[in-house]
């Protein structure tokens, strides 16, 4: 058995979407416990937008429901942001004190889309992370793009090494990170790690982490039958892709969510209508967050829980009509689902590296497509639905 603790709803699914790929008896949940425990279980703690002590007490909270489960023994591996984004220190260091490991083996790159870490610090596509739009992220901004001033805060006291070439490291302890330009630099660490390691990462560490153990990627990306009516709900910081470079001749309904109060007045009740409209008669609505370049702190997740409340309305209208959810953030999934309390979800297919469809367990209307916010949609996607729909 494997157990997987991802801190947002998008690294969840795609983390769950390899283990199916691979073959895995795979479920997605964001609350234990779990009547059947499968082969592999991946948890979304939603704790990307909580504060950093919020972030360190939920994640004890979920090492003790681990603990009973009772089914022992398993593997742990913790996802990462690739971009280190979140609270991954305050997290691994939860984890690493309740279930008493030696040392952490940290590697959040992925190679094969070019997000490396070469010379200690983290690249996009070649650029250095601080010099891409990460550097306006209004949760996280990116304003270095080393390692170890992204993990840590000044004056820290924690214990941690980067290696710069390839260095043994099972008799070693406290936070290893270390440079990462190929996938063959992910598995000389994963062989290398000896036992009482947490190994915590990106999805290609962990897919290098499920080949180690027997279970190589057996399927390739999948053609998805969609529902007749898609909804597109943007709430990520970064914008990768524009809606209006997918569907330029629909409307996208923007919801102020960042003022001092949020309240369901009547221009917020009209744009409800307007996203029902749109549904109704194009049978795809494009929703997202106004953008803000200030975010106050607690701002982010008032926000994305009022945009759950939206969507939920919007829901409501269309109960038992086989609508598609197309989520664009981890966050934004992640409040989503806690506020309409769907809490486990079935695996159907990928449509291509990290954009993950996942079935709500007793919601068969419901059909869901996730993505992280630094991730494209596929360029056949608006081919594929609208010849399905013709």
């Amino acid at each position: 058995m494997i157990i997987v603790i991802a801190d947002d709803f998008s690294g969840a699914a795609e983390i769950a979407g390899i283990g199916n790929a691979c073959g895995m008896d795979t479920l997605l949940v964001n609350n234990l416990p779990v009547k059947k425990v499968p082969k592999l279980l991946v948890i979304d703690s939603a704790t990307r937008s909580l504060t950093e002590w919020e972030a360190h007490q939920k994640i004890q909270v979920i090492c003790q429901k681990i603990d009973q489960l009772g089914n022992k023994p398993y593997r742990l591996f913790k996802k990462v942001d690739s971009l280190l984004r979140g609270h991954i220190r305050a997290e691994l260091r939860a984890i690493k004190q309740h279930f008493g490991f030696k040392r952490v083996i940290l590697l959040p790159a992925n190679p094969s889309r070019n997000r490396t870490i070469q010379d200690g610090f983290l690249k996009i596509d070649g650029r250095f992370l601080h010099q891409t739009a990460l550097a306006l992220d209004p949760e996280f901004p990116r304003q270095s793009s080393h390692v170890y001033d992204l993990l840590h805060h000044p004056g820290h006291t924690e214990q941690h090494r980067h290696f710069y070439t390839h260095t043994q490291t099972e008799n070693l302890s406290g936070l290893l990170t270390a440079d990462v330009r190929t996938r063959e630099d992910l598995d000389y660490y994963l062989h290398s790690s000896g036992k009482e390691v947490l190994l915590a990462g990106g999805a290609e560490f962990f897919e290098s982490f499920l080949m180690a153990e027997g279970f190589p990627r057996t399927s390739l990306m999948d053609t998805i039958v969609f529902q007749k009516k898609n909804l597109f709900i943007n709430g990520s910081t970064y914008v990768h892709q524009s809606f209006e470079e997918m569907f330029p001749d629909i409307p996208v309904t923007f919801i102020q969510a960042f003022g001092p109060s949020l309240t369901f007045d009547s221009t917020v009740l009209d744009q409800i209508e307007l996203v029902n409209l749109d549904l109704n008669i194009r049978n795809t609505a494009l929703l997202g967050l106004a953008p803000t370049d200030d975010i106050k702190e607690g701002q982010a997740y008032r926000a994305l829980y009022f945009l759950a409340e939206f969507v939920q309305r919007v829901i409501e209208k269309h109960y038992f009509k086989n609508l598609n959810l197309f989520i664009t953030g981890g966050s934004t999934a992640s409040c989503l689902f806690h506020h309409l309390a769907i809490h486990q979800f079935t695996i159907t297919g990928e449509l291509s590296e990290g954009v993950v469809v996942v079935q709500p367990v007793d919601y068969p209307f419901l059909r869901v497509i996730v993505k992280p916010g630094s991730y494209a949609w596929p360029a056949t996607l608006k081919l594929t639905f609208s010849e399905q729909q013709l």
